[in-house]
């Protein structure tokens, strides 16, 4: 199983065990890759509904990283006129609730690329009040936020409505007055976080409408469609390399956007097999990954986690580049010590830069806690440079000729600035989170004089250097990528002892440096989309018994060792009825009710709950409804269901299969690839026609290529499955002259309905 799949042996909502309900198999996430992509790379996981024993909510038995499911999401609402139409129902149902004014604000979570938010406007003349949207598919942001006043790319809920977070919005606790959640409440995993985020936002007059797939409806329809790295290897974080067994929830860590987000929460198992070893161009370390952890590759232009084992050499990999930081001007600095009592003195970074570049190349701090800067015999006007600098902080310093090289020495208090910044001892030292938030400018300043004092340049545009410490080649990369430099690093293969003056002494490791001023040159390595990018040069299985780890990492869900940037290891998680919702909310204690519930048939069936403070009155729907229900979402209609999914899976299968002609998938969406994965259909199927101009060219999860719904019609199949049944109106009228042709259209769901001729 994929690290970035957690199994869960409780219920999401009151923690009760979970018992088994409809195991539908490992398959493909909802994803459009490329068609040059091998449908094998798609990353897989366990699509097994269970039921809790408590409260029955039927739920997912794993947990798929949200990031892999929705920053790039292919469902657009405002292209579908049903959905179009339903979506304007909403709006005008929360307006007929409560009145909104221009000092208010209304909200909606999964906001997709708008379209809600868009009617306001359309729907109350004189509109002035603010529109905020939650939507974190980064392919949705650009017409998403020309439809609101505020566009929040993130997942609810977040700081960004509570006052705790950057982007706080101070002041808007209690003031939403129509806060909506279409289609999307299913897919949380904290139900309890997200209702408390509700009520703690809603308006004493407010109204939250939250729509989402009926479970009784599901189950009469038998809508099935609808559902580490070893011991020792190291992650990158603020302190430098730590080992991913030592990490602990909270700590910070680099993920692949190059910032850093603190860690939600660490797992360790036992594992007897194979490990992966990735080694790539230019990055001087080796990845060891169990075989399913998705790792960041460049695949047909775009970005994608794909799982070790699939990877080839060639395959192109990345290192995030360091996203900038609001960074201090002046550091502290305690001057006195022994009878002088310590006075605090303020240090300009920009003085010190060169300094830090002197020191991490040839600096060493003695016994004495003074520091001490060695330069070669010819480097005079290095050592030069050096005093003035130190002399331009206010403190002393003398150049001390020696036998073999130019020592600038200065006293206590600069060295301990330099050894908390920059550590100490060859093999020890660093960059601290502050020298790796330079500017760029500041960046290349300290990089040219750690060059000058360690290192030369190497052909044109090319810097050399080289160091016992890891760590320090490795921020030294970073430093450049930084700057618009690529860097190469690579450990050189040397004896472990060696002889000087006679006498045998160990050798530390020595890192190699090779910094290329000219990054965008495609060779091995090179700079884009910030990222440092590099060509696997080597793919190893090794064995492997003991323990293994991964981390889940607050928002990005990825994290980034020295070799490479990895994730951490379906999309409906609940499914919910009235009854469970509104025991649910009673558990939650928060100061809201169901006021009103309705069935609407949209996607196959969903609900529809007007939710509202408890001053206000429940309605005659919600008892009548629940009592409709009931018979739906019992123990013996659940088994039912299980046996149903089964046999309807045969009937699709078998109709398929005696078809002689061609066979179209109609609607690419992302439901279809559950249905087409489960009954194992994507032989028997040409292509899948699409109406969403994002997704044409590309391909389905199962690997089936995705056209345009007109280049369908000019080659026209023999049978179209419609595997959006829920719309069949609407599709039969949009395919009246396919059918009037003698074409026909299957419909899988709710029964298997083969339609061969055009309506009257």
């Amino acid at each position: 199983m994929p690290e970035s799949v957690r199994p869960r042996s409780t219920c999401r909502v009151c923690r009760s065990p979970l018992y088994p309900l409809l195991d539908l198999g490992v398959l493909a996430l909802p994803d459009f890759p490329p068609r040059a992509v091998d449908p094998a790379l798609v990353l897989r996981a366990p699509l097994d509904l269970r039921v809790c024993d408590h409260c029955a909510l039927v739920q997912l038995a794993h947990t798929v990283a949200p990031d892999l499911l929705y920053t790039q999401y292919w469902y657009r609402s405002g292209i579908n006129e049903a959905m179009q139409a339903e979506l304007r129902s909403i709006v005008r149902a929360g307006l007929l609730e409560t009145s909104v004014f221009p000092q208010d604000l209304v909200v909606d979570v999964g906001a997709n690329d708008g379209y809600l938010l868009s009617l306001y406007p359309q729907q109350r003349a004189h509109w002035e009040a603010t529109r905020i949207a939650f939507e974190p598919a980064r392919n949705l942001a650009g017409p998403c936020s020309r439809s609101c006043e505020v566009f929040i790319p993130s997942y609810f809920p977040t700081g960004a409505l509570t006052g705790l977070g950057p982007e706080a919005l101070p002041g808007v606790e209690g003031k939403v007055k129509i806060l909506t959640s279409i289609a999307m409440f299913y897919d949380v995993e904290d139900p309890t976080a997200f209702v408390k985020a509700v009520d703690h936002l809603l308006h004493d007059d407010g109204v939250w409408i939250c729509q989402f797939q009926d479970l009784g409806q599901m189950i009469e329809a038998c809508a099935f469609d609808n559902v580490c790295l070893p011991a020792g290897d190291r992650v990158l974080t603020p302190v430098g390399l730590r080992a991913i067994d030592d990490i602990q929830i909270g700590d910070p860590v680099l993920t692949h956007r190059g910032r850093y987000r603190p860690v939600r929460e660490v797992f360790r198992r036992e594992y007897t097999g194979d490990l992966i070893e990735l080694t790539a161009y230019g990055f001087g370390h080796t990845l060891r990954v169990t075989p399913n952890h998705p790792v960041l590759v460049q695949c047909g232009g775009e970005w994608r986690y794909h799982p070790a084992e699939h990877l080839h050499l060639g395959d192109v990999v990345a290192r995030p580049i360091l996203t900038g930081a609001t960074i201090p001007t002046a550091i502290p600095c305690w001057v006195g010590r022994g009878r002088h009592p310590e006075q605090l003195t303020m240090l300009a970074v920009k003085d010190l830069l060169t300094l830090f570049g002197y020191y991490l190349a040839e600096g060493s701090i003695g016994s004495n806690g003074d520091v001490v800067f060695y330069f070669g015999p010819a480097e005079r006007g290095l050592a030069e440079d050096c005093q003035r600098r130190i002399h331009t902080l206010g403190f002393g310093a003398q150049i001390d000729p020696r036998p073999t090289s130019l020592a600038v020495q200065a006293h206590g208090p600069l060295a301990r600035v330099l050894e908390r910044e920059c550590g100490r001892g060859a093999e020890g030292k660093h960059l601290s989170p502050l020298l790796l938030s330079l500017t760029v400018e500041e960046s290349e300043e300290l990089l040219r004089a750690y060059i000058a004092g360690d290192g030369y340049e190497y052909r044109a545009a090319y810097l050399r250097a080289s160091t016992v410490s890891e760590q320090l080649a490795l921020d030294i990369a970073l430093l450049a990528n930084r700057v618009g430099w690529k860097a190469n690093i690579n450990e050189q293969d040397r004896p472990a002892t060696c002889v000087i003056e006679g006498r045998t002494v160990a050798q530390l490791p020595l890192w190699d440096i090779l910094i290329h001023c000219e990054p965008h040159l495609k060779q091995k390595v090179w700079l884009e989309n910030g990222y440092q990018c590099g060509r696997i040069r080597e793919i190893h299985r090794v064995p492997y018994h003991g323990l293994v780890h991964n981390i889940d990492v607050e928002d990005d869900h990825t994290y980034v060792t020295p070799a490479m940037t990895v994730h951490n290891c379906h999309e409906h998680l609940t499914y919910w009825s009235l009854a469970s919702f509104a025991w649910f909310l009673d558990r939650c204690g928060v100061d809201l009710q169901i006021t009103h519930a309705e069935r609407r048939p949209i996607n196959g069936g969903s609900l529809r709950l007007i939710i509202r403070r408890r001053a206000f009155p429940v309605d005659e729907s919600v008892a009548a409804l629940r009592e409709a229900e009931t018979p739906a979402i019992g123990w013996q209609a659940l088994e039912r269901f299980g046996w149903q999914v089964q046999t309807v899976a045969t009937q699709i299968r078998d109709t398929l299969a005696a078809t002689t002609g061609a066979i179209d998938l109609y609607g690419a969406s992302t439901k279809s690839g559950t249905l087409v994965q489960y009954a194992r259909l994507a032989p028997l199927l040409r292509q899948a026609w699409e109406r969403n101009p994002e997704k044409i060219g590309k391909q389905t999860a199962a690997g089936i290529p995705i056209v345009s719904e007109t280049a369908g019609r000019a080659d026209p199949p023999e049978l179209l499955l419609a595997v959006i049944w829920q719309f069949r109106d609407h599709l039969l009228d949009r395919e009246a002259a396919y059918l009037a042709a003698g074409g026909s259209i299957l419909f899988p769901l709710p029964e298997v309905d083969l339609v061969r001729h055009a309506r009257v």
